[in-house]
């Protein structure tokens, strides 16, 4: 239930982030939200970042499983 409020509340905010624009109601709290290029930006390197971990793991297994391989063949 906790999460679900969290990722309700984070998704009310980004929506409010990306209309603010659109009705001009930019800068009427201070601080609130942050510039709109964010908006944009934010996603993108959480994407490229859960990329990149992924990736990593990946290769993680890959190279140890030949390291596995080179073993048994040893054997």
């Amino acid at each position: 239930m906790n999460r679900f409020v969290i990722l309700t509340g984070i998704f009310i905010y980004y929506v409010i982030w990306l209309l603010l624009p659109i009705f001009d109601l930019e800068n009427t709290i201070l601080g609130f939200p942050l510039p709109s290029i964010y908006a944009a930006i934010c996603p993108v390197v959480l994407l490229l970042v859960g990329v990149f971990c992924v990736v990593s793991f990946l290769g993680g297994l890959v190279l140890c499983s030949e390291t596995h391989d080179q073993k048994v063949m040893e054997k």
